[in-house]
């Protein structure tokens, strides 16, 4: 993400030794998480769903053991 005065805004603790470049390489884009929610709310809709789903229980629910 980047700060109001147009810099990239990181974690002081992630990037210690990152260079700029690498940095970048890592710039979020903004409009990624609106489109991340749009395609959560759809999916709950078609499937009848809701709210946020643990990996486990989620793998738990696609490959049940025999």
């Amino acid at each position: 993400m980047r700060t109001a005065e147009g810099n990239l805004a990181t974690c002081e603790l992630c990037f210690t030794h990152a260079s700029t470049e690498e940095i970048a390489r890592c710039e979020l884009d903004p409009s990624l998480p609106k489109l991340q929610q749009q395609s959560d709310q759809a999916f709950d809709r078609s499937n009848n769903t809701h709210g946020e789903t643990g990996i486990a229980l989620a793998l738990h629910v696609a490959c049940p053991s025999p």
